[in-house]
């Protein structure tokens, strides 16, 4: 991973019905955006997550780390757990940081 002053930051969030990002380089926010189609299927959310992955190149992929005592919908959990087991996070070598 790069140092500190070069860090690339994606942070990914989902709700029942929107899938949502910020990306940050050296700690400036740098774009984000609030979209619905991802939050369709665990497949949608995977494919936008590979296009974030693809256009913005994160050293650090943030996910909200969803755990048993989670108020998230059954749908916001399940796709959140996909996007943190997605092969995109894994081929791309960027670092899976969980947080609550």
């Amino acid at each position: 991973m790069k140092g500190m002053a070069a860090l690339r930051l994606l942070a990914v969030a989902v709700t029942q019905r929107r899938f949502g990002y910020v990306f940050l380089i050296n700690g400036q926010l740098k774009d984000w955006q609030v979209m619905t189609k991802p939050t369709k299927s665990r497949s949608n959310a995977a494919g936008a997550l590979q296009e974030l992955i693809n256009v913005f190149k994160p050293d650090v992929v943030v996910t909200e780390d969803i755990d048993e005592g989670s108020k998230k919908g059954k749908r916001a959990r399940t796709i959140t757990q996909a996007l943190q087991h997605s092969r995109c996070l894994r081929e791309a070598g960027a670092e899976l940081c969980q947080q609550v």
